[in-house]
């Protein structure tokens, strides 16, 4: 499929390492030649991917192709993804929804926005299946998360011991789940335990993972490790995660960028899109349902 001067749009540029690990992978897909980013950040899009890019606000349909990229982004709260897309359809050009997650979206514009484009795909069956139920009957390929295939870039100047445990959680705040501190606590035990945080969100407080998993680590007892927090290119956080004796996250990408082979365990407060992610790929999940009290509701 040639696409040229190629418009991706999608959750880039907000701080969110898994988002840009999904633009990362399209990139290596479709190549950087011809293709506009647009970002929330079009300064840290260029520098982390050497890519042209424009401001959300400058969206137009100059372009001759459209590309909705990556992501959980069947949902409500990126219906304006879709908004942009049909007016790209309403123009007679090329439109593409490439490898996207789907929730369970009440917006009608984004099944008639996926009814609509020329190709379309999602990660996983039980996004095709969501899909299904939404009275979306057309063509539509199962193409695996685009970060899978990005390759891990090593920090030379990060050392990651043995026995080393990485713990990262979203969206939760005290009185922490029995069962996590518990866990937390246990694993403190035996093994050094790092944070690791995918979403440094430049516009939620709440996706302030930085934030949560320090707050959360000093709760137990647990020197939090800043020189393991950065915004790091997607790369460098497989590179960090593949150095792991095992990971436990709240987050989705940290979990499927595990092509490292590194056993991983997804914390889960609330069935979400994280949740039925990890039962597609078959891994294990903790439910931490016992202080419903300390949970912020909220898609991860």
């Amino acid at each position: 499929m040639e696409l040229v001067e190629l418009l991706i749009v999608g959750a880039y540029g907000y701080g969110n390492i898994g988002d840009e690990a999904v633009l990362d992978g399209i990139l290596l897909t479709f190549g950087k030649e011809n293709v506009v980013v647009c970002s929330f950040s079009p300064k840290d899009t260029k520098k982390m991917h050497k890519v042209k890019a424009i401001k959300q606000s400058q969206f137009s349909t100059k372009h001759p192709a459209f590309m909705l990229g990556g992501g959980t982004l069947a949902s409500d709260i990126h219906e304006r993804y879709f908004k942009w897309l049909l007016q790209y359809v309403k123009k007679g050009k090329k439109t593409v929804i490439y490898s996207i997650g789907c929730d369970y979206y009440k917006s009608y514009l984004i099944s008639i926005a996926i009814k609509l484009a020329d190709n379309v795909s999602v990660r996983t069956k039980t996004d095709l299946e969501i899909l299904k139920r939404k009275g979306i009957i057309r063509p539509i390929e199962i193409v695996p998360d685009p970060s899978f295939i990005i390759p891990p870039q090593e920090i030379p100047d990060l050392t990651i011991k043995e026995n080393t445990v990485g713990i990262g959680v979203t969206g939760i705040r005290p009185p922490y789940p029995k069962r996590l501190v518990t866990l937390i606590k246990e694993l403190n035990k035996d093994y050094n335990i790092i944070p690791v945080v995918s979403c440094i969100h430049k516009n939620n407080l709440k996706e302030r993972d930085d934030i949560t998993t320090r707050n959360l680590f000093e709760s137990c007892g647990i020197k939090f490790e800043s020189k393991y927090v950065r915004e790091w290119h997607p790369r460098q956080l497989k590179w960090i995660i593949s150095r792991l004796t095992r990971l436990y996250t709240m987050r989705k990408h940290p979990m499927i960028m595990l092509s490292t082979n590194v056993p991983v365990t997804v914390l889960s407060c609330n069935e979400s899109s994280t949740t039925r992610m990890a039962k597609d790929y078959g891994v294990e999940i903790i439910r931490l349902n016992e202080a419903r009290k300390g949970i912020i509701s909220r898609n991860l």
